[in-house]
């Protein structure tokens, strides 16, 4: 049972549409509804409960990988290093040592605060919730958090001696150092007949040809390989009734003004922007467009200061999400892959330790993902982001995460967790880039090299390398290279998938990516002969059109109560189905 300020108390539940098909077995989908969208026409499901029923939306986000310029056709950097050690370190407390109760930490804090001074930490923070947020805001008891405390080391006590410490006393399930991840870096838009990517005919687009030395990289055009490309129009072109999916972009902030994503963002209505006030209690003043848990500032993990203030100052997020979801058909710019995707951003750059990065995985859950894009990573397992993506997982969100751009087998993080889909990049001539990161956690490759998308005013990714001005198209639209480009095709498609079948669950969209993908035999086309999955390609190129018409043919969805919403007495659950199969439904309470 669970209490909130002038709310009445609330049951937690997660409420199941069953539907009856002709010919067939009951099937239970879990599906929330982006309640800006309109409701379809045909049949509408309807219930009474004198339940109280808190409804805890299934999430998804989703991200993208952009890297270090180390070879012709790499991106970026905007670290040194992927192996950056930030000056804390993070400790996760065994089960059985802390007290549970109203907040889950009973007196286990102040605990856990004096036995981290004794082992030679001068500070301890929880891990989540952050900025003060109610932890029952995401409130399962089995939330990895609860446990998860940020420490600085005292002076003269490196983080690597403070972990050494941790990991020989008896209350403590694993220590880690708190490291950095680097960034991987037909409609009528004017700019689509140059997006290669959406739709390859074998008509020119523009690529950057990288020249050894600054200054002196050229854009050109050439042509690709008709049909070396995602499928775009058969999501473009499906006329039934699609659900608004919340997608979590994981990166370094939206432009959200931007004039090609007017429509796509998911706002947080149960905020008044603007009026300083927490309204939704969930912790968070004013998080309309998301949450920025890294400031602009480079800073040490426990001094951060994040705030709701999303703007893009590097350019790599809104590139991302534009892939993802920028406007189509409104006679401007590029088409994102998914139109019924609603973005929202959840900035942890520049400042993206283990910690910055977990705390943003169970924002993204809370505020009710479908996808989650993360297009960047580090060499280094984190303990503190694996439990954070479990828990994303374990509440039906799918994880996208680039690959990196080594160019080589180095395994990087988030890709190479199992609940992530690892993406690599391809070419416009549907080969493997030759920067794409291949080992055997691939799941399946995009396109990643010379990508149209959208620009964040005044950024310039490519700068500091040394080639200002050569990727901006139109001052709003920039072409950049990566698997953090690769990466956001794979987001939209999922995100495609679950606004004509909201109900479907993270591993079925998984396994429709995958099953669907055009294998590519000859990844770098030297006349290799590799058929099915390879640590090269994984399953193959996404395609989306095979993908869409793989999908159950019965849809789901509940529109109302929204997520996270918080309500007493007798409630009406509003949503729809619908399908040639369908033959009716049933809704229940799931525990």
């Amino acid at each position: 049972m669970c209490l909130q300020a002038g709310r009445a108390p609330a049951i937690r539940a997660r409420l199941r549409l069953t539907i009856g098909t002709v010919g067939s077995s009951l099937v239970s989908i879990d599906s929330p509804h982006d309640p800006a969208e309109p409701w379809p026409d045909g049949r509408n499901a309807m219930i009474r409960s004198s339940r109280r029923i808190l409804h805890s939306a299934v999430l998804f986000l989703i991200l993208a990988f952009l890297s270090g310029r180390t070879n012709a056709s790499g991106s970026p950097s905007h670290r040194s290093s992927d192996f950056s050690a930030g000056d804390a370190v993070i400790v996760k407390v065994r089960a059985e040592y802390v007290e549970t109760g109203s907040t889950g930490l009973g007196k286990s804090a102040g605990q856990v605060r004096q036995w981290a001074a004794a082992a030679g930490a001068r500070r301890t923070q929880l891990l989540w919730p952050a900025s003060g947020a109610a932890i029952s805001s995401v409130a399962d008891d089995d939330l990895p958090a609860r446990r998860t405390y940020i420490l600085a080391p005292d002076s003269g006590v490196s983080a690597d001696e403070l972990v050494r410490s941790l990991e020989a006393l008896a209350w403590v399930e694993y220590a880690e150092v708190d490291r950095l991840f680097s960034l991987h870096a037909a409609p009528n838009d004017l700019l689509y007949p140059r997006q290669w990517d959406l739709e390859n005919m074998g008509q020119p687009y523009w690529s950057v040809a990288r020249i050894s030395g600054d200054n002196n990289d050229t854009l050109a055009s050439l042509s690709g390989k008709p049909g070396a490309d995602v499928r775009f129009q058969a999501s473009y072109s499906y006329t039934g009734t699609k659900a608004g999916i919340p997608v979590g972009i994981v990166d370094t902030g939206i432009e959200t003004d931007h004039e090609d994503l007017t429509g796509r963002l998911y706002t947080n209505t149960g905020e008044i922007p603007g009026n300083g006030v927490d309204d939704d209690h969930n912790g968070f003043v004013d998080d309309i467009y998301g949450w920025d848990f890294s400031g602009d500032v480079s800073a040490t993990p426990i001094n951060v200061a994040d705030d709701n203030d999303v703007s893009d100052q590097i350019g790599h997020g809104t590139h991302v999400a534009g892939t993802v979801a920028a406007e189509a058909n409104n006679g401007i710019g590029v088409a994102g892959v998914a139109d019924s995707a609603r973005v929202f951003a959840i900035k942890v750059f520049p400042n993206a330790y283990f910690s910055v990065t977990s705390r943003a995985i169970y924002y993204a859950v809370m505020r009710g993902a479908r996808v989650i894009n993360m297009s960047w990573g580090g060499a280094y397992r984190s303990r503190t982001l694996e439990d954070a993506l479990q828990y994303a997982y374990n509440h039906g969100v799918v994880l996208v995460a680039s690959m990196g751009n080594s160019g080589d087998g180095t395994l990087f993080y988030p890709s190479g967790y199992p609940v992530t889909i690892g993406v690599g990049a391809t070419t416009a001539e549907d080969r493997l880039a030759t920067f794409s990161t291949y080992n055997d956690s691939i799941d399946i490759v995009a396109p990643g090299q010379d990508v149209l998308s959208l620009r964040a005013v005044g950024t310039d990714l490519y700068a500091a390398g040394g080639e200002p001005g050569v990727h901006v198209i139109d001052e709003r639209y920039y072409i950049a290279s990566g698997t953090s480009m690769a990466a956001p095709h794979v987001t939209g498609a999922a995100a495609a998938l679950l606004s004509i079948a909201p109900g479907l669950s993270n591993r079925r969209v998984r396994q429709i990516l995958t099953s669907t993908a055009d294998d590519l035999v000859d990844p770098y086309g030297e006349g290799a002969n590799l058929p099915g999955f390879d640590r090269f390609t994984g399953w193959g190129r996404i395609n989306l059109e095979r993908a869409i018409a793989s999908l159950p043919k019965i849809f789901v969805s509940i529109n109302r109560p929204h997520p996270q919403d918080w309500i007493g007495g007798s409630v009406t659950v509003r949503g729809y189905a619908s399908g040639a199969s369908f033959a009716g439904y049933s809704v229940r309470i799931a525990p």
